[in-house]
């Protein structure tokens, strides 16, 4: 008679390895949570431009409306 152990053993899991599901799982809840960091610092980024003068943003090469561009990376200098 085969034991549970070797039944887990022979079907490539034993009672150490965590079940497919569960490791896809996290690994869509780390995606959703770099993804949801990321909004976050883009907002941060956002706001901390918003807040300089016209002033400051010609200083650092950016008018009032190269923020937006300039946040998500697709702000070119011609």
């Amino acid at each position: 008679m085969m034991s549970v152990t070797e039944g887990a053993q022979r079907q490539g899991r034993t009672g150490h390895d965590a079940p497919v599901w569960w490791t896809r799982l996290q690994a869509a809840l780390g995606r959703i949570a770099a993804f949801r960091a990321a909004r976050r610092q883009r907002a941060r980024d956002f706001q901390t431009l918003s807040d300089f003068t016209d002033r400051q943003l010609w200083d650092i090469g950016l008018s009032r409306s190269d923020v937006q561009g300039a946040i998500k990376g697709t702000y070119r200098r011609d």
